[in-house]
């Protein structure tokens, strides 16, 4: 998993990064469409990737 990367601490908190993502999903835009409220797409698209690649995400799929 991502156990022992070490390194520089967080610029934000996990809990900023999820609500961005989960803002991305619920209304479909894109990375660089996110509100400023959230972090800088370049940060919240680099921690969903490193948990992408850590095997962390799993696409669903959903029956409307």
């Amino acid at each position: 998993m991502l156990a022992g990367r070490g390194g520089r601490p967080e610029g934000y908190c996990h809990r900023q990064m999820i609500d961005a993502i989960r803002y991305l999903v619920d209304n479909g835009i894109k990375w660089r469409s996110k509100p400023s409220d959230f972090p800088p797409w370049p940060r919240v698209y680099a921690f969903f990737a490193r948990w992408r690649d850590a095997g962390l995400v799993a696409e669903c799929t959903r029956k409307v």
